[in-house]
């Protein structure tokens, strides 16, 4: 995600992101997926932005003190990383456990979706 503060924010799909969505083969999840790369394909074509995040810590991620991470996960913060995101959203419970490292050392932060609803609730009046 790109979170503006105080909003709004961007969700941006990876082809990673993008993979473990088809895997859960659940068509209305797939559905919203596409609709999601959908909207982010628009805003980088109309950004004109190339977007390559910061080589070190993509690089970072691959060293013993990530290994907590599970391959996917590995793959998936790199994608955030290269996307120039600032926040990454998981529904998993593993990854969350690790926010403030992850935060602290490649200043990606990490939230479930109630964490990120609480992030933005204060604000989501302006936007009905």
């Amino acid at each position: 995600m790109q979170v503006a503060k105080p909003a709004p924010f961007e969700f941006a799909l990876s082809n990673n992101s993008f993979a473990e969505v088809q895997a859960k083969e659940d068509s209305r999840y797939l559905q919203w997926a596409y609709d999601v790369l959908d909207h982010w394909l628009a805003c980088l074509a109309e950004s004109g932005e190339d977007l390559h995040g910061s080589p070190n810590a993509i690089v970072a991620i691959g060293t013993k003190s990530y290994k907590y991470l599970s391959e996917g996960d590995r793959a998936l913060l790199k994608d955030a990383l290269a996307l120039e995101c600032d926040t990454f959203l998981t529904m998993e419970t593993k990854l969350p456990k690790n926010a403030a490292h992850i935060e602290k050392t490649l200043g990606l932060r990490v939230l479930t979706p109630i964490e990120m609803w609480n992030y933005i609730q204060p604000w989501a009046a302006l936007f009905r």
